[in-house]
């Protein structure tokens, strides 16, 4: 079960311009997003994107301005309680700002270790 300092950790490590993707094993995809000044998006994709969509088009389809079904914003309670609902199925980290960085976890752990290596 997912526990919600793990999450707080994790939130406080992301960095500038970093969206983490959760692909939960029920097939819905929670998402956080940094902006570069410290803003924190949450938001939970629409079962019917998340379902039948690959990495690339989940990402097509938060950052397009179109006529696709738009991710549902939620508050850190709202993602909190989503996450810890079902079980991980796996992670993806995308990194803009910067060096652009793309990498799959497929535990809270390895996300956590990899952040704190990150950040050093």
């Amino acid at each position: 079960m997912i526990e919600e300092s793990e999450i707080a950790g994790i939130i406080n490590k992301i960095h500038p311009f970093t969206l983490i993707l959760f692909w939960m094993r029920d097939k819905s995809v929670y998402g956080v997003y940094k902006l570069g000044h410290g803003h924190i998006a949450y938001f939970k994709l629409p079962q019917e994107v998340a379902a039948k969509s690959s990495k690339q088009e989940l990402l097509h389809h938060i950052h397009v301005e179109s006529n696709h079904p738009h991710p549902e914003s939620l508050s850190i309670d709202e993602f909190i309680a989503g996450i810890k609902r079902t079980k991980l199925r796996k992670i993806w980290l995308t990194r803009k700002g910067g060096k652009a960085f793309e990498a799959a976890f497929l535990t809270l752990k390895e996300l956590k270790d990899f952040l704190q290596l990150s950040s050093q």
